[in-house]
């Protein structure tokens, strides 16, 4: 053992001399002297008090984990830390106070803002009050609700280079832009910085109080709307592309129309409707059925996240013209139809929106010369359904059948082996697009 206390002597690890004296050999007590107190026993408790002072029961702990912030400080003695504030900065409390020449305003968490008596508007005790920071520190957070003089300039600056934005109010409007008003002073904001979506009304800014971003600060205040509405839109852009789905529905805004399809904007994020997805019924050209800057309810046909291109359709997913077969449509009713295209083997009839069948040359009354041609009204009789593949098998109300109508082998066949053309032929009428 006192080999064991000159080791420890030397190398400094140990506990001081005075205790080792103390310890007799073959006492307990030495070993744990020696080798400090995590070589005490396992079975030995620990004397509470010692050192490291009471025990916490996880209980407790847990209980405080679960206790709001504010209560926990409240609980420890703790103040509650002061929230900072920046220059530029737009508060709302509530007045607390009132004295010769200043109001002080509760704005939570303890921190208090200053407040000139003349910038109040009649507002007493308990009203609420709405400002900008124009500077924070141990004074307190001093506020301006009327911007002016180096007030204004210091104001700006730091809402220039911090980029909080600042409310003005649209006063007036030039060629090149439009007269903003901020407290005092006067900014301008180019015609292009004003909207991210052109062709609105220019006058119908004007009186309006709108956020802006403060772009040049100095003799010229020069401010802009887009770049806040860019900011907050890429933000939904990609919260969009994160969440959305195949199948999901929308509203949107028309944003242009071509002949051939419409684009329309989702949260920021423009998709296309082909002209054959805007309506159950035939569209030959888009622009007759919707116009620029019309809501649309859509709903997401394919998604490409890694191009950022979106289809979408127009037509209600649950309510398709399919629904009407044995109801309103049934198999040997005589329905009226108009003829949307001919070919040499039939003609393509439509019977009602998005309910299109072939009127096969086979299944004409005998007799019968020539084909009806695309506008014309006739009747026909419905003779089958193919759901699967949602075409129906059309025939003249006179005409009674006798040979079965099949598709073999990507060839069309009567049941006496007579061609009736192939399979491509049937399916050329058919708008699959």
């Amino acid at each position: 053992m006192a080999t064991d206390r000159k080791t420890l002597r030397k190398s400094g690890s140990g506990p001081d001399k005075k205790h080792v004296a103390h310890a007799e050999p073959g006492d307990d007590r030495a070993h744990d002297v020696a080798l400090g107190p995590r070589a005490r026993s396992l079975d030995a408790p620990e004397p509470v008090g010692e050192r490291h002072g009471p025990r916490v029961d996880t209980t407790d702990l847990m209980a405080l984990a679960e206790m709001d912030p504010s209560e926990v400080a409240a609980a420890m003695g703790e103040r509650i830390v002061q929230r900072r504030y920046r220059a530029g900065e737009e508060v709302t409390g509530r007045i607390t106070s009132i004295s010769r020449g200043h109001a002080l305003v509760d704005l939570g968490g303890k921190s208090e803002g200053i407040l000139a008596l003349a910038e109040l508007d009649g507002e007493g005790v308990g009203d609420p009050v709405t400002a900008w920071v124009l500077a924070a520190g141990e004074a307190g957070v001093q506020l301006s609700r009327r911007l002016s003089g180096r007030a204004a300039e210091q104001f700006l600056t730091e809402a220039a280079e911090t980029g909080v934005p600042v409310e003005g109010r649209v006063q007036g409007r030039n060629p090149g832009g439009f007269d903003i008003q901020i407290g005092t002073v006067r900014a301008f904001c180019p015609v292009s910085q004003i909207d991210r979506t052109p062709g609105a009304d220019l006058d119908s800014y004007l009186g309006q109080t709108l956020t802006f971003q403060v772009m040049e600060a100095g003799d010229d205040v020069v401010v802009s709307r887009r770049i806040l509405q860019d900011s907050v839109l890429e933000e939904t852009r990609e919260a969009f592309w994160a969440t959305a789905k195949d199948g999901d529905a929308h509203v949107g805004v028309v944003t242009s129309v071509k002949p051939w399809g419409a684009f329309v904007d989702i949260d920021g994020v423009e998709g296309l409707v082909h002209r054959s997805e805007l309506d159950w019924d035939d569209v030959e050209d888009a622009t007759t059925r919707v116009h620029r800057g019309q809501t649309l309810e859509v709903h997401i046909l394919e998604m490409d996240r890694v191009s950022r291109k979106l289809s979408l359709s127009a037509k209600d997913p649950d309510a398709t013209p399919w629904d009407r077969i044995g109801q309103d449509f049934v198999v040997g009713g005589i329905y009226s139809g108009t003829v949307k295209g001919v070919e040499r083997y039939g003609v393509f009839v439509q019977i009602a929106p998005g309910l299109q069948g072939l009127l096969h040359v086979s299944r004409r009354e005998a007799g019968e010369v020539g084909l009806p041609k695309p506008g014309e009204s006739i009747e026909v009789k419905l003779v089958g359904v193919d759901r699967d593949r949602r075409r129906l098998e059309l025939a003249e109300p006179g005409w009674e059948g006798g040979e079965a109508f099949q598709l073999r082998e990507g060839k069309e066949e009567s049941a006496g082996n007579a061609s009736l053309g192939t399979l491509a032929d049937l399916l050329k009428g058919f708008k699959l697009d």
